[in-house]
């Protein structure tokens, strides 16, 4: 499907609550240009009372972070 899944069971380690599934789902997508480092990803969370999405780059090549850097610095209102 071009995403990732993220896994349903808890990290208990450190916490009080050893219940070991957790209460919500998340994904995250790749863009459609490639799934390296200088490309968008999209996320997507979704659990009750506190779904959200969000989008950006993670930690992306030293090239592309220039790229980045400039058009901000080139349109900082974008």
């Amino acid at each position: 499907m071009g995403g990732s899944m993220m896994r349903i069971y808890r990290d208990i380690r450190f916490s009080r609550d050893k219940s070991p599934y957790k209460t919500s789902m998340a994904a995250h997508f790749w863009h459609s240009k490639g799934r390296d480092g200088g490309t968008p990803t999209y996320y997507l969370h979704l659990e009750p009372h506190n779904s959200s999405i969000g989008a950006g780059v993670w930690r992306p090549e030293p090239g592309a972070l220039k790229n980045i850097r400039d058009a901000i610095v080139a349109d900082p209102k974008c």
